[in-house]
């Protein structure tokens, strides 16, 4: 073992200035690797093209990996761009990674991904993840109208005629109203039967309120027809025919309020249309001291 006596001086690197401790035996005139890399200019790496800092004059490539491509024999390396594997097709090269070589690609879907290069040959990789949600989607799909308009009045039924935690099953399951079986079990059936007639702004409807949900007892209403339609509405047999007071005030052309009173207080049902009699002064002005006692 030798006793040789090592011996340490400071000194001051020559590209950041400041102090440092080094060997007096050696030629030592920067602190650090970074302020040696720095003193050389940077240099573009011939195979990756990305810009970088030397640490030794004679340095050409910015790692490993790219100086085992660029020493490779040229029948060993592949040009991937502009084919195609799969759903994606090769753009460029971008930097490897863990020695591996890595492609840009695009899309069908118009997504962008990086991919190595034994993926795509190996087929294992063929798309962005579109094509693989694409199939878990299909497996998994029943219908694919889960957030559609037509699929909650369905759910709405069902809730309201068969669970009786809802705070509307005393109005229809608690009454007796249920849904039948074809539609209960299947949405499908439901949309098979009414999904033709159906239209954007119109709501379920059963044309006998005391009946059930279904085919032959529900049809696609406005608002107005639906509420035309309620069971605690007014039916008024007229000289115009039966048919409800909101109806009726509509087509007479007298207010519902004044057939209201009218046939509360016992009018029949021809007196019921009689145009209402027009006020004379005398009659507004003793109106008016009735209002003032």
């Amino acid at each position: 073992m030798s006793n040789r006596v090592r011996h340490y001086e400071s000194r001051i690197c020559e590209k950041c200035g400041s102090e440092f401790t080094a060997r007096s035996d050696r030629v030592t005139r920067f602190c650090s690797h970074r302020c040696a890399s720095l003193r050389l200019s940077p240099k573009v790496c011939p195979v990756c093209k990305k810009q970088f800092n030397p640490r030794f004059a004679n340095t050409i490539y910015c790692s490993r990996s790219c100086s085992t491509i660029a020493n490779n024999p040229p029948g060993n390396f592949v040009d991937l761009t502009g084919q195609r594997f799969g759903r994606l097709v090769v753009i460029s090269r971008v930097e490897n990674r863990n020695h591996n070589s890595r492609w840009l690609c695009q899309c069908e879907c118009c997504n962008t991904t990086i991919v190595q290069y034994g993926n795509l040959t190996k087929g294992s990789t063929s798309s962005c993840g579109c094509l693989q949600r694409e199939i878990t989607g299909n497996l998994l799909r029943t219908h694919g109208m889960t957030k559609s308009k037509i699929y909650r009045v369905w759910c709405a039924i069902k809730d309201r005629c068969l669970n009786s935690n809802t705070t509307s099953y005393r109005h229809y399951g608690g009454r007796g109203i249920t849904m039948c079986d074809r539609w209960a079990n299947s949405f499908e059936e439901f949309w098979q039967d009414m999904g033709s007639s159906y239209q954007h702004g119109l709501m379920i409807e059963r044309i006998d309120n005391n009946g059930n949900y279904e085919p032959v007892n529900c049809r696609w209403a406005t608002p107005i027809e639906q509420a035309r339609n309620k069971r605690n509405n007014l039916i008024v047999d007229s000289p115009l025919g039966r048919m409800t007071m909101a109806e009726l005030a509509e087509r007479s052309g007298i207010k519902y309020n004044t057939l209201q009173t009218r046939l509360y207080a016992g009018w029949s049902a021809e007196a019921l249309l009689r145009p209402p009699r027009k006020l004379s002064n005398y009659d507004r002005y003793n109106n008016a001291k009735r209002v003032d006692r």
